[in-house]
């Protein structure tokens, strides 16, 4: 028995010997190796060459990508006692950027944005011209980094089509009118050495010390026939020295102008609420129960709005870019098959 089988395995043997032989000496291995990669899924094959640390839709990002990235990084960090390898919250953050990165990347290549090779070469000649490279210098740099010319342009050219990207998905939808610029400088004055002037009237009800829960809601009925008053056309002055407590009464309730800045909080709270014209509420406060209308809110400097008009536009504009983009970038990642090996 025993040598019946050793028989049929020595037949089989010769069998596929003469097989192996009759396709050459190399091809058969390669098409063995072929067909067993075939039967391994694509991401354990990658795993084989490189580890895969994360999926992005259709395309991975594999740890030689995160290392090189992170290169420039660990030259700065590195020290005697550093085993060579990033920390790995750093690690991780590169990983999460060059996820973001791919799936602009993906965008592009969706949305067909194409740079052509003019485009290149006017980047690449801003870039020596704002480092005040020579040729030879800007090429000595390229080699200091191990780059090769044409490398270092398909990342300008990458670097352009993700600008274009940010400008029709994000730049191009957004707007800064007047009106935000002008709050912005009001709301901000103190940057440009100045200070808001404020000039209220105000009507202080009679409320006594130690007052009951009946003598506050009489009060505030009061206050609430004056505003009907007010709201009638009764002149808010002549209104106040009627009712008023306060001994600015005498001068229509006006106290003259104060810098915000030296305001108590409870006024400016209520005055961010308000418009020059405008009439608060019977509001209580802690000098009593208040009726508030809001004369002059300005911005006063020697730097007018229109001398900074430009640099709060860039300004504002930034900051819209940099939170319109974080918030395009979360839809996308939302929308995108993403998972992290790592």
């Amino acid at each position: 028995m025993m040598l019946g089988i050793w028989n049929l395995n020595k037949r089989s043997y010769f069998h596929m010997k003469s097989s192996w032989l009759s396709l050459g000496s190399f091809k058969t291995p390669l098409i063995i190796i072929v067909v067993v990669l075939s039967l391994i899924p694509w991401y354990l094959r990658a795993e084989i060459l490189d580890r895969i640390v994360a999926i992005v839709n259709d395309d991975v990002i594999t740890l030689s990508e995160v290392n090189a990235a992170g290169r420039p990084i660990l030259q700065q960090i590195k020290t005697d006692s550093s085993d060579g390898q990033l920390p790995k919250d750093i690690q991780r953050e590169i990983l999460e950027e060059l996820i973001n990165k791919k799936l602009a990347d993906q965008e592009v290549a969706r949305l067909n944005i194409f740079v052509t090779e003019e485009e290149i070469d006017r980047a690449i000649e801003e870039i020596k011209k704002d480092n005040r490279l020579t040729d030879d210098d800007f090429m000595a740099n390229l080699a200091h980094q191990g780059l090769t010319m044409e490398a270092f342009r398909e990342q300008v050219k990458e670097q352009i089509q993700r600008l274009k990207l940010i400008e029709q998905e994000v730049k191009a939808k957004i707007t800064i009118t007047d009106r935000e610029l002008q709050d912005y400088y009001r709301d901000h004055i103190d940057e440009f050495g100045g200070y808001i002037k404020v000039r209220i009237q105000h009507i202080l009800l009679n409320v006594p010390e130690g007052a009951t829960e009946d003598q506050i809601e009489e009060a505030r009925k009061t206050g609430e026939r004056i505003l009907k008053l007010i709201k009638k056309g009764n002149d808010f002055g002549d209104l106040a020295k009627r009712y008023s407590k306060a001994l600015s009464a005498q001068n229509g309730g006006d106290p003259g102008f104060f810098k915000l800045s030296e305001m108590p909080q409870y006024l400016k709270d209520i005055v961010a609420r308000l418009k020059p014209g405008d009439v608060s509420g019977v509001v209580e406060t802690p000098i009593g129960l208040q009726i508030i209308k809001l004369l002059e809110y300005e911005a006063v400097s020697n730097t007018t709005f229109q001398q900074v008009r430009d640099e709060l536009y860039r300004k504002l504009f930034q900051e819209e870019v940099n939170r319109r983009y974080m918030v395009w970038l979360k839809e996308l990642r939302d929308k995108s098959y993403i998972k992290i090996l790592y």
